[in-house]
């Protein structure tokens, strides 16, 4: 309390103890969790292994019901209606301003719209207000987020390491803004987004305008977010690639479920490649790791039985020859264990790689700027 004494009598300073969590506290997300875990797991839920912030309760006539957390939101998905009015009693007795929301219309800064055949996720209104208060010069939209020649930008500003601290702050902040809005709704600004954070310690002018051409963009396709079609496959596959560069390469991968990109990453690797087929080898087994995790995910805790080893494309037959076989050469043995981990999954049949046409791969967009046309037809 603000009018609470400082100090003792003689002087000393007093130190308070708190006897129950503060808001706002380091450790108070920590201690909400905790509280609210043991509350659903009292009314008969299961913590996901996979996922910490994912409950399940499923019973034995085939009802189901799933929440997910996000600090103190709570999203529920379930089968029958008195199990949710029910719960949502017995939260409001313990938890107090539990309020209920009704039909998810919104989350994450983002719109969530239901259609006959649709459900849809967009950040329309947050894009807006990006547009409105980070763009200075109202200019022609975009048609694509980056240009052909970004990653050449990123590695010249990174070279050169002159820092300007207001154009820092300012590129830092739009990089930040731009950011959340891939990782949560526009998985095709991810790689832009991805190139432009490497150089964060020290932009120049030419790196600020490639962040302000990725917000034109998102404010000329402002509308276009991820769909999931109601009554698609919950059957998962995945594609993957990668961009065999001087500079360490990028690794990109996407995974579908339900006609929808609901997994994906654009993702700088390690170390330099040395040859276009150790790149995708790579790229590969970062994939292969995240399809166990889905797998986890939708199989252990949603009950959507995959029937098989999940079916990860890939565009380089190289790649695909060195999953599937256990064989050591010279082409291979210089390759750290970690990067060949696709072979021991593929060994296990939780992952099957296949031939893609670079054309139809979709995971290009995540490694590389592409022309228009290109960039189009697989967004």
């Amino acid at each position: 309390p603000k009018t609470a004494p400082q100090y003792d009598d003689q002087g000393r300073r007093l130190v308070w103890m708190v006897l129950k969590a503060l808001y706002g506290g380091k450790a108070s997300g920590r201690y909400w969790y905790e509280l609210l875990r043991k509350t659903l797991i009292e009314l008969g839920f299961k913590a996901s292994e996979w996922d910490p912030c994912v409950f399940t309760r499923r019973r034995e006539d085939g009802n189901y019901y799933y929440i997910g957390l996000y600090v103190d939101d709570t999203l529920h998905v379930y089968s029958d209606e008195k199990e949710y009015e029910e719960l949502v009693r017995i939260l409001r007795e313990r938890f107090l301003g539990y309020s209920d929301l009704g039909t998810l219309t919104e989350i994450f800064n983002a719109e969530v719209t239901q259609h006959d055949e649709h459900v849809t996720l967009t950040q329309t209104r947050y894009i807006e207000g990006l547009y409105e208060s980070l763009c200075v010069e109202k200019t022609s939209f975009e048609k694509t987020p980056a240009a052909l020649d970004l990653l050449l930008t990123v590695t010249t500003a990174r070279e050169a390491g002159i820092i300007d601290e207001e154009l820092r702050s300012k590129y830092r902040e739009i990089v930040g803004a731009v950011l959340y809005v891939a990782m949560v709704s526009r998985p095709d600004i991810s790689l832009a987004v991805g190139l432009l954070s490497r150089a964060l310690e020290s932009p120049d002018q030419d790196c600020l305008d490639a962040a302000y051409r990725v917000i034109r963009y998102l404010m000329g396709t402002k509308h276009l977010g991820i769909r999931w079609r109601k009554g698609g496959s919950t059957v998962m596959f995945g594609q993957v690639d990668a961009d065999w560069s001087k500079v360490k390469s990028t690794s990109g991968f996407v995974f579908f479920m339900a006609s929808a990109a609901f997994a994906y990453l654009s993702k700088g690797q390690p170390s330099i490649a040395m040859s276009s087929t150790e790149a995708e080898i790579m790229a590969a087994s970062l994939a292969a790791l995240e399809a166990v995790f889905l797998r986890g995910l939708v199989e252990d805790d949603l009950g959507l039985h995959q029937g098989g080893p999940t079916t990860i494309g890939i565009d380089n037959q190289g790649a695909i020859a060195i999953s599937k076989n256990y064989m050591s050469n010279g082409k291979t043995k210089h390759i750290e264990r970690r990067h060949l981990k696709i072979r021991e999954l593929v060994q296990e049949m939780r992952v099957k790689p296949e031939y893609v046409p670079s054309s139809d791969n979709v995971a290009d967009i995540f490694t590389k700027p592409l022309a228009r046309k290109q960039f189009e037809k697989l967004r």
